[in-house]
């Protein structure tokens, strides 16, 4: 295996050489070397590396779950497997309308009535699923004591009536036509260890909890659909991508997806590992704290949109496995509108900063700016090389970098001046609601960088109501949001997979989810 590290160090070494990334110096490059070197000898440390079990799949994956409990998690990698342990009420089909999923029938019989009739469901301990379990499960979400971030998606609901064990009616204070989103919230009995050790109803229950965050699924005695081939899935966390492809090659894991660099992904496939590439609903973009004297100043955002070469790093750092973002919104969804990318204008950037009093001095320092980022080294590389291109137009671009979960921690709070992150899966129109109305700041929301714009909250106060104009009135959101800044967008990065020869039947999905996994099986070697 350590030939497979000779490649990548070159390519780095070239690049740098080439500019395409801010340079190292030489004490930095020599402790990333030390680093893989040591990673590696970790990896030779034991007899034999512990392979596993032909009807177990080993997943490293770059961080655990940040909380497996259906009312707090809002992260894609506590989303992802909270949909293999559980169902929802309603799923959104291929075109994004609602499909029954937990739930055999749905109706709308008036504006502000919204029923479900249960299928029967048992919870992986044997408990049938009841209207009740469902009533406790959103009653929980609304009430304030929990502290759930998903509350302001349901302040439109008046009461929850149970008429029957099978039967649940949401009543309504107003007419809301994207409700049915709302009830795509996993459904999991609520016990006093819910977060650590939730009880679904889907193909997989939970079964072994790392310390590490990492965790072990085993299949579900309880599931009545088709059988997955696999009977254990186990998710094991190991944050350095280059570790995460010599376990593959050594067989101590089987598959990984996603959170690597597009070279590592080029040259696991060039030394054999199967590997998939495919579009994905990923918008990544740096967002604001808009009460930050700097940050909250329209012409810092717009001389920061105009200051990075997406392009360039589109083709270049990401391998041309990337669009550049334009909605938050799929390409296929009538309200999707192509916002204009930024251009790359560094001499824009300069002037307007200039217009704004906001000059270089003597060493060429207009002001510092403190950028959030997590540390896994993907997202690193990017943010140095947006910290290199800012620099050329004389902001000081400081990076904060912490693991995962402090640091989306950090960004719940809006404890940040700016931050990059990216929103994953695919959305419909209300999602606006809860990311730009002033009512929806944290802790009831996701407006984390408290934006305040009347004449946006007046447009979403519509679009949430309105039951003919939504498509026009998305499209008006996304031209405020554009000409606002609240996001500096970035790109749409393709999924990658890459998986040992012995994996079969694992597919790609646009949102990242681990559907495929449901279908995956092992092959003899």
């Amino acid at each position: 295996m350590v030939f497979f590290l000779g490649p990548i160090l070159t390519e780095i070494t070239a690049r740098f050489k080439k500019k395409m990334m801010p340079p190292l110096s030489p004490l930095v490059y020599r402790l990333l070397c030390g680093a893989i070197a040591l990673a590696v000898a970790g990896l030779f440390a034991a007899d034999a590396p512990a392979k596993p079990a032909a009807d177990t799949l080993v997943m490293a994956v770059q961080s655990g779950a940040s909380s497996l409990d259906a009312r707090q998690a809002t992260d894609a990698s506590s989303s992802r497997l909270l949909k293999l342990i559980t169902l929802a009420l309603v799923k959104l089909d291929d075109r994004l309308n609602p499909q029954p999923e937990a739930a055999a029938r749905i109706a709308q019989p008036d504006p502000l009535t919204y029923t479900a009739t249960l299928r029967p469901l048992i919870f992986h301990d044997g408990t049938v699923l009841t209207s009740a379990h469902v009533k406790a499960l959103y009653d929980s979400i609304l009430d304030p004591a929990t502290g759930s971030p998903l509350r302001g998606l349901l302040l439109d609901i008046d009461r929850i009536e149970t008429p029957s064990d099978r039967e649940i009616v949401f009543r309504l204070k107003k007419p809301n036509p994207f409700f049915w989103n709302m009830l795509l919230r996993p459904i999991v009995k609520l016990t006093p260890d819910v977060a650590q050790r939730p009880i679904g109803l889907g193909p997989y229950r939970v079964d072994t909890l790392r310390p590490d965050g990492g965790i072990e699924l085993e299949r579900a005695a309880t599931w009545q659909g088709p059988q997955p081939p696999l009977r254990r899935l186990v998710f094991a966390v190991v944050p350095d991508p280059v570790v995460r492809v010599l376990k593959l090659q050594s067989g101590e894991a089987d598959l990984l997806q996603n959170d690597l660099p597009d070279s590592l992904y080029d040259y696991a496939v060039k030394e054999g590992l199967k590997g998939l590439s495919a579009p994905g609903a990923q918008y990544s973009y740096i967002g604001f704290n808009f009460t930050d004297p700097v940050t909250g100043n329209p012409a810092v955002r717009r001389a920061v949109s105009h200051a990075i070469d997406r392009t360039r790093i589109v083709r270049t750092l990401l391998g041309g496995r990337a669009d550049e973002a334009l909605s938050l919104l799929p390409p296929a969804h009538p309200a999707f509108w192509p916002a204009p990318p930024p251009a790359y204008n560094p001499d824009e950037a300069r002037r307007l900063l200039d217009a704004a009093g906001l000059k270089p001095d003597a060493n060429g320092v207009r002001f510092k700016l403190v950028l959030s980022a997590p540390t896994n080294p993907s997202t690193l590389l990017l943010a140095q090389v947006i910290q290199q291109q800012l620099r050329e137009v004389g902001i000081d671009l400081r990076l904060a970098l912490t693991e995962w979960g402090t640091f989306y921690g950090t960004i719940k709070k809006g404890n940040f001046q700016a931050f990059m992150l990216t929103w994953v899966g695919l959305f419909q129109p209300d999602i606006y609601s809860n990311l730009f109305h002033s009512s929806r700041m944290p802790p009831v929301g996701a407006n984390r960088g408290r934006y305040q714009n009347p004449a946006m909250d007046s447009l979403i106060d519509e679009l949430m109501t309105d039951t003919h104009r939504q498509n026009e009135l998305a499209v008006a959101i996304q031209k405020q949001q554009a000409a606002d800044l609240v996001y500096v967008p970035l790109w749409r990065r393709h999924n990658m997979a890459l998986m040992r020869p012995v994996v079969e039947g694992f597919t790609l999905r646009p949102d990242g989810n681990l559907d495929g996994l449901l279908t995956t099986r092992k092959t003899a070697p």
